[in-house]
């Protein structure tokens, strides 16, 4: 005799999981951040449970979000669900119009998290009121508007030093005015040890890079010593299978993340040099021609 099938658990916790830690969210965006992975339709399925009960909401912009409702009762029904205090269950207001940068920030924060558990992420809102960000970014001297997206911050007992990389998330073309200014202040006016631009396109992405490079020609730069690998670029900021495979260094050689950190946190920011970096590193076949060129370039600034 067949016995009868295992009803399937209801993952609205889990959905609602993420919509915690990370905020507004399209379907696509979350079927990749649940855990475990989800069918779209039975992610569908859960959504419109939650939003019978009414622990969810959704709105239009360009394309559809959900959140998490924000009245009392429904927080309260969410802190009852998942543990914690209703408060835990607040979100910042944002303008509809910011929804999408925000959304590929904090799917990128899911990323990064995933490949670095040990890191403190710290969002652009949140750096004056995190102390050690404050001090990374110099912040009483900075604009709000020259803040990463990200800042990862590592440290730990055993490290003699705080190693932090700064994320933008890059999905319009600025001026060229904007783009420099906030490559030198990065380079000048923070205590960043990295800098990672995940842009929307191959060519957004080569003319920060170029950029990139004019500033070491004009000879200021935090990061002068291992300047190949202080900034690295990904043209995948929503489009690839595996984002983690688009990462470059400035001269276009393929980066694995975990491997690009060791360096950083091992060696003291004065000592560090290209060199550390380039143990199993790939350089794809399109950027093999300009790979010489580029290499020169950057020793020349030194």
């Amino acid at each position: 005799m067949i016995g009868k099938p295992t009803p399937s658990r209801f993952r609205g916790p889990d959905v609602l999981r993420v919509l915690k830690d990370h905020g507004q969210l399209s379907i696509s965006t979350l079927g990749k951040m649940v855990e475990p992975k989800m069918q779209k339709k039975k992610l569908r399925r859960a959504l419109e449970r939650l939003l019978d009960k009414g622990l969810i909401e959704r709105r239009k912009s360009g394309r559809t979000y959900y959140f998490i409702s924000q009245g009392p009762a429904a927080r309260a029904a969410c802190s009852d669900l998942l543990g914690g205090h209703p408060d835990e269950f607040l979100q910042p207001l944002l303008k509809r119009s910011d929804w999408h940068h925000q959304e590929l920030c904090e799917y990128w924060s899911f990323i990064l998290k995933n490949v670095f558990p040990q890191t403190k992420i710290v969002r652009d809102r949140e750096i004056l009121s995190h102390e050690l960000a404050t001090q990374i970014m110099i912040a009483d001297r900075d604009g709000y508007d020259l803040f990463p997206d990200l800042l990862l911050i590592f440290s730990a007992e055993n490290l003699e030093r705080t190693v932090s990389v700064a994320v933008e998330i890059e999905r319009t073309r600025k001026s060229n005015k904007r783009l420099i200014r906030k490559l030198k202040a990065y380079a000048t006016q923070t205590h960043i040890d990295g800098l990672l631009y995940i842009c929307d396109s191959g060519r957004l992405a080569d003319t920060i890079r170029m950029l990139y490079e004019k500033g070491l020609q004009a000879g200021y730069h935090r990061g002068r010593h291992y300047s190949e690998f202080y900034f690295l670029f990904s043209d995948a900021i929503e489009t690839a299978d595996e984002p983690l495979d688009r990462v470059f260094s400035a001269s276009g050689r393929r980066v694995k993340l975990d491997d690009w950190l060791r360096p950083l946190l091992d060696t003291k920011w004065t000592l560090r040099r290209n060199e550390m970096f380039t143990e199993g590193v790939i350089v794809p076949p399109q950027f093999q021609a300009e790979l010489s060129s580029l290499e020169l370039r950057l020793h020349q600034s030194l």
